[in-house]
């Protein structure tokens, strides 16, 4: 079983490479029985997909280069590299009566076979570390694969496992910038905090109880639980400052309940028009000296006939 030190991994990574190596077994294995990794980032559209699939279909050769897989408990092969090459050849062969036929369909490839990782956070190491993501173009391609390599450092510090800091830790991980890195966790801090935002009202509307929190962002943002976590606990003063802010808005609203309430007592009692100022300030309007006459002696005031 490989065992992989994230810690030993920043200064040795050629080490582990060859110690993979040195453990994996090539052999030809039919693409039925390989399973797309959940795990892995999904960041190839499926015009990519289709794109690639016409290529493949046409090259002389198909893919040549060997996928990494691990064999499951149920004999089929799990990816951990080569999911858009996987994707490709499944299109052209589910796709095979839309071909013109002048192509080839490839349905076996060369894959160097591993032994299973011990655990979700050593399989995602190892999906993230085989695979090269570092063309990336656009922010949105960045953001995906920014969460995973978030995901496996949320799982290290629930584990206490993780040192030092989180944004130079996956830009050094990931090849991204510190700026890309820092702008992706600010999306993600601002995802959770919507949601979390929407969570709160619904509490507030009795629709929801409190323990429904991790239940209803994981739903909603479609985070993993650790990574959830993690945000929350980075998100402490934010919520504690939107939280005063919503104190301070419901008590306006309250007052503004009240004003009300006293300014119909008012124009009731007095036959007029009342308008309370959020000052206190209380005016009254008459539309004619008659008119101010009455309200002066409803209020008990002295007045010229």
């Amino acid at each position: 079983m490989i065992d992989f030190n994230l810690e030993e991994y920043d200064e040795s990574s050629d080490e582990i490479i060859n110690e993979i190596n040195r453990m994996k077994k090539t052999d030809t294995i039919s693409i039925k029985d390989i399973i797309l990794n959940p795990l892995n980032p999904e960041i190839d559209s499926d015009e990519d997909i289709r794109e690639f699939a016409d290529k493949l279909y046409h090259s002389k050769d198909g893919v040549i280069e060997s996928i990494t897989v691990y064999k499951t408990d149920n004999g089929k092969y799990m990816l951990l590299s080569g999911h858009k090459r996987i994707k490709a050849c499944r299109y052209n062969i589910e796709h095979e009566y839309e071909l013109d036929g002048s192509g080839n369909i490839q349905k076996v490839v060369f894959a160097n076979i591993l032994d299973k990782p011990a655990n979700i956070k050593d399989e995602m190491n190892m999906i993230l570390d085989f695979n090269d993501y570092r063309r990336l173009d656009t922010f949105e391609a960045k953001y995906k694969l920014f969460l995973p390599y978030y995901q496996v450092v949320a799982i290290m510090i629930k584990q206490n496992e993780f040192k030092g800091r989180i944004r130079e830790y996956i830009a050094k991980r990931s090849g991204m910038g510190l700026k890309v890195v820092g702008e992706c966790i600010k999306k993600l801090k601002d995802d959770v905090l919507k949601q979390l935002l929407v969570f709160q009202k619904e509490v507030n509307k009795g629709n929801m109880q409190l323990s429904d929190k991790k239940d209803f962002l994981i739903k909603t943002t479609n985070l993993p639980a650790e990574t959830i976590e993690i945000v929350l606990t980075k998100l402490k003063d934010d919520i504690e400052i939107i939280k005063k802010d919503e104190e301070k808005q419901l008590e306006k609203e309250k007052m503004k309940r009240q004003y009300k309430y006293i300014s119909d007592d008012l124009c009731k009692y007095l036959d007029t028009k009342c308008v309370i100022s959020p000052n206190n300030k209380i005016t009254i309007n008459c539309g004619s000296i008659e008119q101010l006459n009455q309200v002066l002696k409803k209020i008990g005031l002295k007045y010229d006939e």
